[in-house]
């Protein structure tokens, strides 16, 4: 009987992949004939790897275009930075933490074809998959960011929807550890909730984000009273929910370290989270 029951669970996982890559290729040829897209965005959609694992929480049924276009923002993001910043060769090494499933990892392992990449993850699932998909080195996130510490500096850091789900101590404690591992010259990318996510849950009379309707109105009270809102979710389980004003988010990174601001853009991931860019000052050239 339970080799009959395995069969059976390793048919519908069959069935399942199946369907998750017809809607994906789909996605991409629906993605690949927009018009908002330029040729070099069209090509790059077309390269990037539609292996996608069952146990993705960024991806369910029905939202593989969304899925796709997110990781596309990402990858406009992390160019418009780079431009900012002046780099004009491509980032090698690079840093995506935390990587996940590799949303924006499939895309960056195309954009950079031939830099070394290593992805950070708390799921030894995810790192695995990304490690055998896309061709990373990885290493597991364990513990507190302030003990934190990798034998690499990076030429380009991204970190997607991390703060939005720290709390005020602990967003400190990571850009800490990304100015730490920031190469001369390098470009740290990362996203925060801020004022687009503030007027969503304004209007929001429901749970939004899994936080109960206490902890949302915590989080608008904490947002404007000092830039720095944070609630548990609403089941208690490990992380919540951040909001995070633009002058909060510079005071934290000048605590940080000598790093500059190259890039500032509101609701710029996704038309919803913003994107911060900060560079360190290449070797001998002044901090500024």
């Amino acid at each position: 009987m339970t080799s009959v029951r395995n069969a059976y669970h390793r048919l519908r996982r069959m069935v399942s992949d199946a369907r998750r890559q017809k809607e994906f290729i789909h996605a991409r040829q629906t993605l690949s004939a927009s018009a908002d897209l330029v040729d070099a965005e069209k090509r790059l959609v077309a390269e990037i790897s539609l292996n996608v694992h069952p146990d993705d929480r960024m991806y369910w049924p029905g939202i593989a275009e969304a899925y796709l276009t997110a990781g596309l923002s990402a990858s406009r993001c992390i160019r418009s930075a780079l431009d900012a910043a002046g780099k004009k060769s491509a980032a090698d090494p690079i840093l995506d933490f935390p990587c996940g499933y590799g949303r924006v990892l499939r895309y960056l392992r195309r954009m950079f074809p031939d830099s070394e990449i290593f992805g950070g993850e708390i799921e030894p699932t995810a790192l695995k998959f990304c490690e055998r998909v896309f061709s990373i080195q990885g290493f597991a996130s364990r513990g507190g960011f302030r003990d934190l510490s990798f034998p690499r500096a990076f030429d380009l850091i991204w970190c997607g929807s991390l703060v939005t789900h720290l709390d005020q101590a602990s967003t400190a404690e990571l850009l800490q550890f990304f100015y730490r591992q920031l190469a001369d010259g390098g470009v740290c990318v990362f996203t925060t909730h801020g004022a687009r996510v503030a007027e969503m849950m304004q209007r929001s009379e429901t749970t939004w984000f899994s936080l109960t309707d206490e902890g949302r109105l915590g989080v608008l009270d904490g947002y404007q009273k000092s830039g720095y809102g944070y609630a548990y979710y609403a089941n208690r389980s490990r992380g919540g929910i951040s909001l995070t004003s633009h002058a909060k988010i510079l005071e934290l990174a000048q605590g940080a370290g000598s790093w500059r601001l190259v890039s500032y853009l509101p609701k710029g991931w996704h038309d919803l989270q913003d994107v911060y860019a900060f560079a360190n000052p290449a070797a001998g050239s002044p901090a500024g």
